[in-house]
């Protein structure tokens, strides 16, 4: 049977709890119950408790505010305090005297105890509810801790203290924590054999204007420091543990870092934002050999074109340099101000005219595959270059949120550099120096690292030869990497998503990714690299640029590997794992009979044209395993085509961006029942979504049926348009339309009857088929629809209901018909009893010639006729169909206004008219309405 504790019991838990982190023993529960019940304050108590060899063992002396109540929650509640409770606590204790006052301590421990120690019953309105969920765990976590105090000292009458250590040590929110305790109280579960070595509560000690001799502890200690308080008379001893030094430089004059005294301490920190010199950016555009013809670059307001032949790179870097056409270089536009223009020998180089970071310039046109770019950072500051050899004992070098570059000398083996972000701060480039002989370098990127330029270099030793790379925190992106010594091998190590948009090693020919990233994102991991393996990269994939001979293994997610411009690629690539794995091919010679084979378990072929005018054809066959393709958007749409051969029958192909003609073959289409499934406007594009809609051209021979997918993400008044080839889709008899996003459909010519059906699209769907010369039979969707005729006539069956559809007939014999009264816009009288100008409409309706079918509302034989009436308005006649008399002896009026007539159908056949049942279409330009022109049955 439990024991219900005494409050003088739970009082001495809750202390030996906050304090030790242990139970108390036997002996000592009773010896400090007892002086409570005779009287002795609980805070005299624990200030005894603190002036006791077991506290002194855990804090130090020096140890300060922040210190101890940063202690309290890693030593008590497994966690680092939120910045919030430190920085409240902190004054708390500081209020009431400081670290160094015992009866401070004391009454800061009654006061977070007694906070605590009592149930939090809802939620306070000023913390989140991330917060309110850790404050309820820290709170059960304590009170369970107290409970095991309890059941050790009293139920159990445990004297060992060791053990009353490893009855807490686990003890956390969960019921099982607790069960598991009480097993290792019990002794039925074994306690660890070596006893824990008393808790060490870590320093942070600041560097002062004065000479300081900072020492550290045992723990894991943090020493921060300035330019204005770290100078060469300083020292600084981290001791034992894992020790951190933050030093910041943000000076207006350049101040060099002293040589102070620092050893054992293995984490330097450096952050550099002075602001004592400024660097002007550039922009390095890598030249092409030469622009062909109708080829376009752009790039700061310049935009250069290939004339009828090519222009070679002498013209391209000569227009560039006086923005003015050269040769076969055609210049337009004006350099953006604020930049000026050099170039190299393969290289355009835009300039900032004024000093620190600009907007990134950015690559444009047709020519943009091609070339490759990298940016060098303007900055603020002055380069600080750090004496790597005054730390003693260091393990890691880290550029923490500089904006101003840094350079690293003299790093030995085993020392790593490291860049830390915080997903904002994109600053100065980073040159990690190491001395001679040193073999391997590691760099580490962490917590969000965004736009440094990092250069690994071994002093001209030649002997670096790997490096390994690591992305943790969260997602990194860097600007470049780059070490022109003879390093041979890549190790990229990501737990979190890494991108790096330039990566220079001269000599590389070995690169493995491994790790738990999503993605691991390259431009190119260089020419004569041999082997690429990404099969350690667990979860992700990576997306990659590949040429010559390397040997490409993909890792368990979904990788897109592309080949370029050029399409040169004699060496393999496997996807792995993954179920979307995409190839992504720009030339049609870069799959053949010996070049398809080298590419096996993608899933997905994405295709796009890279110049202007191209005409690209890919024969499908020649690569297995593909489920679908994609055809991304034309380098200028309109004058470039993609043919794709060798189509299964039912394929699936998705276009994600405008393009010109694309002709979709199969590879056998001599059947009567050939299917093709086309998306227009998928999410997955390369420029975000598509505002303008997608816009194509589709042939498709052979093709009877064609599913169309209208999705993807169209802005303002954009639409997604297919346009069917005036004479080859001469088979297409059936289209069947879905999707969300509004739809342009045009038909021109028609070799037979096509029958479109757009019931299930929830997007507006405008139809034209004015060119059409065939029977057309169009079904709309669920939104507001524009359907226009062709020259022979056809069927236009209304929507799904409620929409406002506008209808034209076009040439020949065009019916109208409707299925229900839901098919047509119901609102003719609005709430202010008002004519609505929403109904449906009918323009270049035919009297004598088209028809309105109204067959599907089964109107009784006696009142299948209409009656004719003027009205001198609208309000007029609003009025009048107020009137029971109004539908007379017929079951519907033609209602004549001004120059128009209103059709409204009694649908449901009550004699009445309601605005909800009931069937009302606007007839543009038609004055008279004849009987014949209505099909009842």
């Amino acid at each position: 049977m439990a024991i219900t504790a005494s409050s003088q019991q739970l009082a001495v838990a809750n202390l030996y709890t906050a304090l030790f982190n242990r139970a108390p023993d036997a002996a000592g529960m009773t010896f400090w119950t007892q002086a409570l019940s005779r009287g002795v304050p609980l805070g005299d108590i624990t200030q005894l408790f603190l002036a006791g060899p077991e506290a002194k063992a855990i804090f130090p002396i020096e140890s300060t505010a922040e210190a101890f109540v940063a202690g309290f929650y890693e030593r008590v509640l497994g966690h680092v305090p939120d910045p919030v409770g430190l920085a409240f606590w902190t004054a708390s204790l500081n209020a009431a005297g400081g670290a160094g006052s015992d009866a401070a301590k004391a009454s800061f421990l009654s006061q977070i105890v007694n906070v605590i120690s009592a149930p939090l019953a809802a939620k306070p309105a000023d913390i989140t509810d991330a917060q309110y969920a850790q404050t309820v765990a820290d709170r059960t976590a304590f009170g369970n801790k107290v409970v095991m105090g309890v059941y050790y000292a009293i139920e159990l009458g445990g004297t060992n203290v060791e053990l009353a250590r490893q009855v807490l040590a686990g003890v956390n929110s969960s019921s099982a924590s607790v069960d598991a305790a009480r097993s290792i109280a019990k002794g039925t579960a074994s306690a660890p054999a070596a006893p824990a070595a008393p808790a060490v509560l870590p320093l942070n000690l600041a560097a002062t204007t004065d000479i300081d001799t900072l020492v550290g502890t045992s723990g894991n200690d943090r020493f921060t420091a300035t330019h204005l308080t770290l100078s060469a008379l300083d020292s600084i001893d981290g001791g034992a543990g894992i020790d951190t030094l933050d030093y910041v430089n943000a000076s207006t004059t350049f101040v060099p870092v002293p040589n102070a005294q620092v050893q054992n301490v293995e984490i330097i920190n450096i952050r550099n934002v002075n602001t004592a010199d400024f660097g002007y950016e550039s922009f390095l555009v890598r030249m092409l050999a030469a622009l062909r013809p109708g080829q376009t670059l752009s790039v700061a307001g310049l935009t250069l074109t290939g004339a009828a032949e090519y222009a070679m790179q002498e013209e391209v870097s000569s227009a560039f340099l006086t923005g003015t056409t050269v040769g076969n270089a055609l210049m337009s536009g004006v350099l953006d101000a604020g930049y000026r223009v050099s170039v190299s020998e393969s290289s355009i180089i835009f300039t900032a005219t004024t000093p620190g970071n600009k907007p990134d310039l950015v690559v444009e046109g047709s020519a943009a595959m091609t070339t490759d770019s990298y940016v060098t950072q303007g900055t603020q500051g002055a380069t600080l270059t750090v004496p790597t050899n005054m730390f003693v004992g260091a393990t890691n070098f880290n550029a923490d949120r500089a904006t101003v570059s840094l350079s690293l000398a003299g790093l030995t083996a085993g020392q790593a550099v490291g860049v830390i972000g915080d997903n904002t701060v994109a600053g100065g480039s980073i040159q990690a120096i190491y001395q001679a002989g040193v073999t391997s370098a590691t760099l580490n990127l962490l917590g969000g690292v965004r736009g440094k330029v990092v250069e690994i270099t071994d002093s001209g030793s030649n002997t670096l030869t790997s490096v390994t790379i690591t992305s943790t925190g969260s997602a990194n992106s860097i600007a470049g990497v780059q070490s022109l010594g003879p390093v041979t091998s890549l190790l990229l190590d990501a737990t979190t998503d890494l991108s790096i948009d330039l990566l220079v090693f001269l000599s590389l020919r070995q690169v493995s990714v491994r790790g738990t990233a999503t993605i691991v994102k390259l431009i190119a991991a260089g020419p004569d690299v041999t082997t690429f393996d990404a099969s350690g990269l667990t979860m992700g994939g990576v997306s990659i640029y590949l040429s010559g001979s390397v040997r490409f293994t993909g890792g368990a997610g979904n990788d897109t590997v592309s080949l370029g411009a050029n399409g040169v690629f004699a060496g393999t690539a496997d996807a792995g794992g993954g179920s979307g794995d995409v190839l992504v091919l720009y030339t049609g010679s870069s799959l053949t009979a010996a070049t398809g084979p080298r590419f096996t378990n993608f899933d997905i072929l994405r295709l796009a044209s890279n110049y202007a005018g191209d005409a690209q054809t890919f024969d499908t066959s020649l690569l297995s395993g593909i489920q679908s393709y994609q055809i991304a958007a034309a380098a200028v749409p309109g004058t470039s085509s993609v043919t794709l051969d060798q189509l299964a029958d039912g394929a699936a192909i998705a276009f994600l961006g405008n393009h010109g003609n694309v002709t979709l073959n199969l590879v056998n289409a001599t059947s009567a029942s050939d299917v093709l499934n086309v998306t227009l406007g998928n999410d997955v594009t390369s420029n975000g979504a598509l505002t303008n809609g997608v816009q194509v051209t589709l042939i498709a021979p052979g093709v009877e049926t064609i599913n169309l997918h209208s999705v993807g993400t169209v802005g303002g008044t954009g639409v997604n348009t297919l346009v069917n080839d005036v004479g080859t889709n001469t088979t297409l008899s059936k289209m069947v339309i879905d999707g969300t996003q509004p739809l342009s459909l045009q038909l021109q010519a028609l070799a037979q009857a096509l029958t479109v059906d757009a019931s299930a699209l929830a997007g507006t769907l405008d139809v034209q088929g004015t060119a059409a010369t065939q029977f057309l039979n169009v079904t709309g969707g669920t939104a507001s629809d524009t359907i226009v005729g062709g020259r022979a006539g056809g069927l236009i069956v209304g929507g799904a209901g409620g929409e406002s559809t506008t209808l034209y007939s076009g040439g020949g014999v065009d019916t109208l018909a409707y299925l229900s009264a839901a098919d047509s816009r119901q609102d003719f009288v609005n709430a202010s009893g008002t004519a609505a100008s929403t109904q449906d409409a009918i323009s270049n309706f035919a009297t004598g010639v088209d028809k309105i079918d109204l067959k599907a509302l089964a109107l009784d034989a006696a009142v299948r006729s209409f009656v004719t009436k003027t009205y001198a308005s609208t309000a007029a006649l609003l009025a009048d169909e107020a009137l029971a008399d109004f539908y007379l002896d017929g079951g519907a009026v033609a209602a004549k206004v001004g120059a128009d007539t209103y059709l409204v159908v009694d649908a449901n056949g009550d004699h009445l008219f309601n605005a909800t049942t009931d069937l009302v279409v606007k007839l543009n330009g038609v004055s008279t309405l004849a009987q014949g022109d209505i099909v009842y049955a």
